[in-house]
């Protein structure tokens, strides 16, 4: 979960920082929204079809790399699974907290943050007896997507212009079934001759062309950011 959040999240938001800083400093208050607008859009449109294949086609990949038996591979799959859930919040607490620092605001990041952590442990405490480790992933997943999810609420209240996901988050949906039904079709239904880590990496591939498809306007506009 960290290599994607780190490609999709840090990389777009660190890369954003003085842009939108830039904007703040001018007071064009309508393009530090649209900057904003655009990087969402994007995050959304990545994160869900990554966060489908990686849960779908990494457990020959973890045997792979790591030697493990089937058992031990699957429990590592399932603590992923919990963290690649919380993929998209990760990447919305990058992109907020950097919005608000580049308005020279960091008060109301540290309290969410703070709301975060409580929030985080008290799931945790809930979760890990009956879901072990993958309760642990899930209840920092949920803590940040509701960090995330709060961060840009409180923000979107800030700007005089709201912002608009337009079609963005229905074709993210799409990207990502499509992209878990070909991947699932390639693992589990289709009988094809290759080796479960040679399967996978197709699966993956091929997963990943499929549900480019519905996010191809988010996936061209990254280059503009």
């Amino acid at each position: 979960q960290q290599v994607p959040e780190t490609l999709i999240g840090t990389a777009i938001a660190t890369a954003l920082l003085p842009t939108l800083s830039e904007h703040i400093a001018s007071e064009d208050h309508g393009r530090f929204k649209d900057t904003i607008e655009r990087s969402l859009k994007v995050m959304i449109a990545l994160s869900l079809p990554i966060t489908v294949i990686l849960s779908l086609a990494s457990l020959p990949l973890i045997q792979f790399a790591f030697g493990f038996s089937i058992e031990d591979a699957q429990m590592i799959l399932w603590a992923s699974q919990g963290y690649l859930i919380g993929l998209l919040g990760h990447s919305l607490v990058e992109l907020g907290v950097r919005s608000f620092y580049a308005r020279q605001n960091a008060r109301v990041p540290m309290m969410v943050s703070g709301l975060g952590l409580l929030m985080y442990i008290s799931l945790a405490i809930v979760l890990i007896s009956p879901l072990g480790a993958g309760g642990i992933a899930l209840a920092n997943s949920l803590s940040y997507s509701f960090q995330g999810l709060l961060l840009f609420i409180l923000l979107n209240r800030k700007l005089p212009q709201k912002f608009n996901l337009g079609s963005t988050l229905l074709r993210s949906l799409l990207s990502g079934i499509g992209a878990g039904l070909s991947v699932w079709l390639l693992l589990s239904v289709l009988p094809i001759p290759l080796s479960p880590l040679y399967l996978s990496i197709v699966g993956m591939g091929v997963g990943g062309l499929i549900g480019a498809i519905p996010i191809w306007p988010e996936i061209r506009s990254l280059v503009n950011l």
